[in-house]
């Protein structure tokens, strides 16, 4: 079982992993968080093995961890939106230019 600071340092890693992979996605770039998930259940579940005390005090750092990862799919839904309109027109566009 992992003691609360290396649950700390583990859940600060992915946080900063999610920021960068946000900052990478706005720029459109290439993005990989497939294994985030994984671990981020395997912190939970050692999150809720700590003494209580210890558990309450590990809070903020996985709300900043949720709020990351809540703007990472806003913007990666917005991407998936915008990729999803442009094939929309496309054949539209197409079919204008064979007229």
């Amino acid at each position: 079982m992992p003691t609360k600071d290396e649950l700390t340092a583990d859940i600060n890693a992915m946080a900063v992993e999610v920021t960068e992979a946000l900052t990478s996605l706005k720029n459109d770039e290439d993005v990989d968080l497939v294994n985030i998930e994984p671990r981020v259940r395997a912190a939970m579940d050692s999150v809720g093995d700590l003494a209580p005390d210890e558990a309450v005090e590990m809070r903020p750092l996985l709300v900043s961890l949720l709020e990351k990862m809540e703007e990472f799919s806003l913007v990666l839904q917005g991407k998936i939106d915008e990729i999803n309109a442009e094939e929309a027109n496309e054949p539209s566009e197409e079919k204008d230019e064979n007229d």
